[in-house]
């Protein structure tokens, strides 16, 4: 996997962090880090494969604006993005290598979710992906799954984008990618997990971000 670089954005993983390096020891890890205040670093200087990449003090944060750095540092080929929480399953990241050998963009796609959603979040995060889906394929994109965190993507594609029209402190990279790309793109399906150790992030500011992300 030499021609791919995993790109992991963290807040405060200590706890989970570590589980998800001891399962992706063949491949090249940029954990972008968007200043946590707990041992995360501790942890990923434990792995010499794997690269800290420190934003305590960046202009913008944001889960996007960790991602965007991320690629940026890469030197590989191929970059894959997953989150640093054990939801997104590392046994999928072969067939993403795989699939990114043919296509510009490989998504993940969920099949399932294992996390026991309330009935709002699943309200919320249906009416967000018909709205992402709507939109791109207004500008003559399909995709299943639009709001996806899971994605792999040529580097030198990522880079052609206008890095201006990333919604830094929003956390759809994948959206503001596709709305300015016509590319092929294929999916990996896969099970949503469950967080393993500790809290989600998204907050009501975060859907308000992602309203940015549609109309920008």
């Amino acid at each position: 996997m030499g021609s791919v670089t995993l790109i992991i954005p963290t807040l405060n993983e200590g706890k989970n962090i570590g589980k998800l390096l001891d399962l992706v020891k063949d491949m090249q890890v940029i954990v972008c880090d968007d200043g946590s205040t707990d041992n995360t670093k501790e942890v990923v200087a434990r792995y010499s494969f794997c690269t800290f990449l420190d934003r305590k003090d960046a202009k913008v944060h944001g889960l996007t604006a960790s991602v965007v750095e991320g690629i940026t540092k890469a030197t590989t080929p191929y970059v894959i993005v997953m989150d640093g929480d054990l939801q997104h399953p590392p046994e999928s990241l072969p067939s993403f290598v795989e699939k990114l050998k043919t296509a510009d963009v490989v998504v993940g796609v969920r099949e399932m979710v294992a996390s026991n959603w309330p009935w709002y979040r699943k309200l919320i995060s249906w009416g967000a992906t018909t709205l992402a889906k709507t939109m791109l394929r207004v500008r003559g994109t399909s995709v299943q799954d639009p709001m996806s965190g899971f994605f792999g993507v040529s580097r030198k594609l990522f880079l052609s984008t206008n890095q201006n029209k990333y919604v830094g402190q929003g956390y759809k990279v994948l959206l503001d990618l596709l709305k300015q790309v016509r590319a092929h793109v294929t999916t990996v399906p896969y099970t949503f997990g469950a967080r393993a150790e500790g809290m989600s992030k998204l907050r009501l500011a975060h859907w308000l971000w992602f309203l940015k992300s549609l109309i920008r």
